[in-house]
């Protein structure tokens, strides 16, 4: 007796097909801030040696005599400047290798990568390293390490401007079986489906090929539009309060004129910037909108801190906002921490 033909197989049923899509997981500030702990144990031992080497070589006490001072100065000098070079060299050669990332991150499965998922270059991860050791920083109360803590892909402040993401890597690397739907192509057996695209790690609004950004300067001068119409705003309103504003007088900048400047200020631009035009004043005069990386009109909260995000970009030397300018899509970094773009409508 013959064996029965095989069950027909079910186009239209979940089968087992091994892929290559991962779940992105990215590196919280917690397990950062140990791999970080971590790397200055390993460089205290270099640290150590060239302490042990100065006070050996140098072999002289703080004293009067100056010669005595100024070669201790010039040998501390000499150890922080090849402290700095050790530093740079230990990340960005360690985060630009294949392993992508510095011992610290390795042991915690970290690895650090370009935003569309590329391996760093050693110009990039020098330009991340000195970013993250000069310029976050500048911004009080760790703000600018914090914000790994808070934002949607887990980026702190250097990580924005280096544009690089911080990935687990076991979460990133390896291959995994899903159950994927294999669509009905009205042929039996007709083989597994394609295995899902890779992740999309930046998000670009649709037809962004078509689309043109507000650079700097287009933007610079809508932003003197719209800061001549809150000049006069913010007069008329100080005057219904008995402030005057335009006093040169440092004493007649109290509390109360900053914070009626403050608050004009945040309603002007986030009403007007979530609004269905989409732009102050000024991007209208100039033919500009606002919306989400995606495309999409900003709610209100989101253009409230789009607001705030622009004393992150002013604080740290205005270089915020120079980024516009040589950025891919002519984002600030307020932009980019607001999930925002600056688009011409005309």
């Amino acid at each position: 007796m013959a064996n029965p033909p095989p069950p027909p197989a079910w186009p239209d049923r979940p089968q087992a097909v091994p892929t290559t899509h991962t779940v992105n997981t990215f590196g919280g500030f917690w397990i950062r801030f140990v791999a970080y702990f971590i790397d200055g144990l390993v460089l205290m031992v270099p640290v150590s040696i060239l302490c042990t080497i100065l006070i050996v070589v140098v072999g002289v006490s703080w004293d009067e005599d100056e010669e005595n001072q100024a070669v201790i100065i010039a040998g501390i000098l000499g150890v922080a400047a090849i402290l700095i070079v050790i530093s740079w060299l230990y990340e960005a050669l360690m985060t630009s290798s294949e392993r992508g990332a510095t011992l610290g991150k390795i042991a915690l499965g970290l690895r650090i990568i370009r935003a569309d998922g590329a391996r760093l270059s050693f110009g990039r991860a020098t330009a991340r390293h000195f970013l993250k050791t000069m310029i976050t920083p500048l911004v009080p109360l760790c703000i600018g390490y914090l914000l790994a803590a808070f934002t949607d892909r887990k980026r702190a402040l250097h990580d924005i401007m280096a544009d690089t993401l911080v990935i687990i890597r076991t979460a990133y690397f390896q291959g995994e079986t899903a159950m994927a739907s294999v669509p009905n192509s009205g042929v039996p057996n007709s083989g597994p489906a394609a295995p899902p695209p890779p992740p999309v790690w930046d998000a670009h609004p649709t037809g962004s090929a078509q689309v043109a950004y507000g650079g700097f300067w287009i933007r610079l001068v809508a932003y003197i539009i719209d800061a001549i119409l809150l000049s006069i705003a913010s007069g008329i309103v100080g005057s219904i309060f008995g402030v005057n504003i335009f006093n040169p007088d440092p004493e007649n900048y109290s509390s109360a004129s900053t914070g009626i400047s403050i608050l004009i200020g945040l309603l002007y631009f986030a009403l007007l910037e979530s609004s269905e035009r989409g732009a102050t004043v000024g991007k209208m005069a100039m033919g500009l909108r606002v919306v989400t990386d995606k495309g999409e009109r900003l709610s209100f909260p989101n253009a409230i801190g789009r607001y705030f995000a622009k004393i992150v970009s002013a604080i740290i030397l205005c270089i915020g906002f120079i980024m516009i300018g040589f950025t891919d899509r002519k984002r600030g970094l307020h932009d980019m921490i607001a999930g925002t773009l600056v688009i011409k409508t005309r």
